[in-house]
């Protein structure tokens, strides 16, 4: 993810050097001291004991509260709104042509099978189907069909995927209650209450394609004016409900939220340091550079940089 503040991430450096045994180049990462949500960039440190963490994580005025993984609870809905926020003053980027190439675009084009439920629209086959019950080609992302998206790279999140397209583009399907799909998905059709009847469930398919968002079930192309001109991507990441990109200079743009042990949401801090609980749209974070590889869990983010430190 230019006064705006990023969102949170923690480095890792090298271990120092023992004077006995034999020598690691890899970094060995020590669990860190656990801390609430900052939304600041700092790097996750090693080779440091962890009363001296936590005597430093005091003098800072850090609290001592984990920002992990909470279990939350999906309802069904019965409508999706998915406002997207005023751009406020941002951090921009070094536009493509004046920065270094170090990250590869994949070219393989793969082939995207889907299978299970997806009454959010996760499997990405529009609002008419819910389920599938074996291993199916989708349509809209058949490598052979000229005017399906081509998939190169993709991730999923907790209900929602994010992927990279052979043309260069981020595409998204799935839940966007917590903005995980970095796009407006506002719809204004009308959806089937969750308390109809049961002689009202055993209409045809046409409508049971009122169950869902059509611009969360359909795969869609994130504005490639969210970008400065000429971004290329590398790879994309997804965790519970949130997502990036990385790019071939070593730039992540990031969108969505994360959510604390207490369930509080947190992304980023705003330029007034207030924090944004909830991002809408890709934000450039402007302390993660030279990155070579993101990935997420739940409600955490790691990013390996080119001189082998670990940000998270």
């Amino acid at each position: 993810m230019p006064s705006t503040k990023p969102s949170s991430t923690r480095k890792i450096q090298p271990q120092e050097k023992r004077p006995r045994g034999p020598s690691n180049n890899a970094p060995r990462i020590k669990k860190a001291a656990q801390s609430k949500f900052t939304g600041r960039a700092s790097r996750i440190e090693t080779g440091t004991s962890t009363s001296a963490r936590r005597k430093r994580s005091l003098e800072n005025g850090d609290n001592d509260q984990a920002f992990t993984t909470t279990p939350v609870a999906v309802s069904k809905r019965v409508k999706t709104s998915s406002g997207v926020s005023k751009r406020a003053a941002e951090p921009e980027p070094e536009t493509q042509s004046r920065s270094t190439v170090i990250n590869q675009v994949p070219t393989e084009k793969l082939t995207v099978l889907i299978f299970g439920t997806g009454e959010g629209g996760e499997l990405g086959l529009g609002p008419g189907k819910k389920e599938v019950l074996r291993p199916t080609l989708n349509p809209l992302l058949d490598a052979s069909d000229p005017s399906a998206f081509h998939i190169v790279q993709l991730a999923c999140g907790g209900m929602h995927t994010v992927a990279l397209t052979a043309d260069n583009k981020i595409i998204t399907w799935g839940v966007n209650d917590e903005y995980a799909l970095g796009r407006d998905t506002q719809w204004e059709g009308k959806l089937r209450s969750i308390d109809a009847n049961s002689e009202d469930n055993d209409d045809d398919d046409d409508d049971d394609e009122a169950d869902m968002n059509p611009k969360e079930s359909t795969p869609t192309e994130i504005p490639s004016d969210y970008f400065p001109p000429g971004t290329q991507f590398s790879q994309d990441a997804a965790g519970d409900n949130c997502s990036f990109a990385l790019t071939t200079t070593g730039l992540v743009y990031g969108w969505g939220t994360f959510r604390d042990s207490r369930g509080e949401q947190g992304f980023r801090y705003d330029e007034r340091g207030k924090i944004v609980k909830k991002q809408a749209r890709p934000f450039y974070i402007e302390s993660l550079q030279n990155i070579t590889q993101i990935c997420c869990g739940d409600n955490h983010a790691l990013a390996l940089d080119t001189g082998g430190n670990i940000w998270a």
